[in-house]
């Protein structure tokens, strides 16, 4: 018996800029003054696909329950991820 899992990885990372003052003060600044500091938050995605095959899945079941099978390393957006399978209790 063999166990695919096949995971469709959506990956977003947030730029943000502020301008003037630390946010904490931007909230105060904004009641009293029309030209209070702002923030841009920029949203890049990425996306990928990653199949993680454990041949012989039947075989693992001697392990502990809480233990894990993890998958290669693989790259998606500029950063490594990795497929981490909890085996059921």
């Amino acid at each position: 018996m063999a166990v695919v899992a096949r995971r469709r990885l959506g990956l977003a990372r947030c730029s943000c800029t502020h301008h003037g003052a630390s946010v904490e003060a931007s909230s105060y600044a904004a009641a009293a003054d029309s030209t209070a500091p702002t923030s841009t938050c920029t949203v890049e995605s990425a996306q990928g696909t990653h199949l993680f095959h454990i041949a012989g899945y039947n075989l693992h079941e001697h392990l502990r329950a809480g233990t894990s099978i993890c998958s290669d390393p693989f790259s998606v957006g500029g950063y490594d991820w990795a497929v981490q399978l909890l085996l059921p209790r």
